[in-house]
């Protein structure tokens, strides 16, 4: 019992955050006539035929801009996952004359705990 109302809710709770504009128009739609009458920005002018529209575009504007903000907090506290090096060390190599060649920059990465074993997968076609 506990579990279906629990599930029953979180579904509901899901909907609702999926649907909430038109949540919100519903509802302006069911309310139309309360709204025109005591919300309504334009009440006092019937010849802008306003009927509550302009209640309606505030909560659509304000949902949006509330969907924006956190959209843009979930994307800047998403984790970063690197998947390509950017550092580079420099080695410099000594012939056996004791001359040193010029420094290259060798890339290097560390292994990432996220990266499947590549070997297993993909070899080199046999031959014979």
């Amino acid at each position: 019992m506990f579990r279906q109302l629990l599930t029953y809710t979180l579904i509901t709770s899901l909907l609702l955050q999926l649907f909430s504009r038109e949540v919100i128009v519903m509802s302006f739609e069911l309310n139309r006539d309360f709204i025109a009458k005591n919300l309504c920005e334009n009440r006092n002018r019937p010849q802008l035929n306003c009927d509550g529209k302009c209640y309606l575009a505030k909560k659509l504007k304000a949902q949006h801009d509330r969907e924006d903000r956190e959209t843009t907090e979930r994307i800047q506290h998403m984790p970063v996952l690197a998947l390509f090096c950017t550092d580079l060390f420099s080695f410099t190599f000594a012939d056996a004359s004791g001359d040193a060649t010029p420094s290259l920059p060798v890339p290097y990465c560390q292994q990432s705990p996220y990266a499947a074993p590549l070997h297993g997968i993909f070899q080199p076609p046999r031959i014979g």
